[in-house]
């Protein structure tokens, strides 16, 4: 029988050793407790059994252990968004006020449609950004009428970051205007002639 067990277990545990073990596990949070009364082997237990409950993807539960102590809320929120992240569930981070990551999200997957969506329902300084960082992949693909249909319809920012980008969509748009124009010209011309020759 260990000398932990034959003398009441962990209760017993001297408070250096679980100052110890606070410290070596330094992804919990670590909070100022005072070693009286058996709290610092309280605080050990219940953050080591609330990483548990979120490595499990038990959030409730270990928000429930976790009462009211905000520093324990907060780890527990960070984990949770990190394992929504992981496991692609932009529809619960969204569910759970994090739209713009839902957004990024949304648009890493290349679905547009939704991004724009989320984007619109938290506002329109985030729906002008998912706008200038769609119509930014739209530029790229030089596809300058949609990237232009999509500042149009989901809106631009005055975010100086955005005006080069804005500058470029006009210049293209104009330039394939242009183009058009001077095709449908050389058309007519084209077709000009061969009536002209036909007569």
């Amino acid at each position: 029988m260990s000398r932990a067990s034959s003398t009441g277990g962990v209760a017993n545990m001297p408070a250096a050793c679980w100052q110890l073990i606070l410290r070596q596990n330094s992804s919990l949070p670590l909070l100022h407790w005072h070693d009286h009364k058996g709290e610092l082997r309280a605080a050990a237990i219940a953050a080591g059994a609330i990483n548990t409950l979120c490595s499990g993807g038990m959030f409730d539960r270990a928000r429930l252990l976790a009462g009211s102590n905000p520093q324990l809320l907060q780890h527990i929120e960070q984990q949770h968004t990190a394992h929504l992240v992981e496991n692609n569930d932009a529809e619960e981070l969204a569910a759970r006020g994090n739209a713009a990551a839902a957004v990024e999200m949304y648009a890493a997957q290349g679905n547009w449609k939704r991004a724009h969506e989320l984007a619109g329902q938290a506002g329109p300084d985030v729906a002008a950004f998912c706008a200038a960082r769609h119509a930014m992949l739209l530029f790229r693909q030089q596809d300058w009428p949609a990237a232009v249909a999509v500042l149009a319809e989901h809106g631009v920012s005055s975010n100086p970051a955005n005006f080069e980008l804005y500058r470029e969509v006009v210049l293209e748009v104009l330039a394939a205007n242009m183009q058009q124009r001077q095709q449908a010209a050389e058309e007519h011309a084209r077709w000009a002639v061969e009536e002209l020759s036909s007569i």
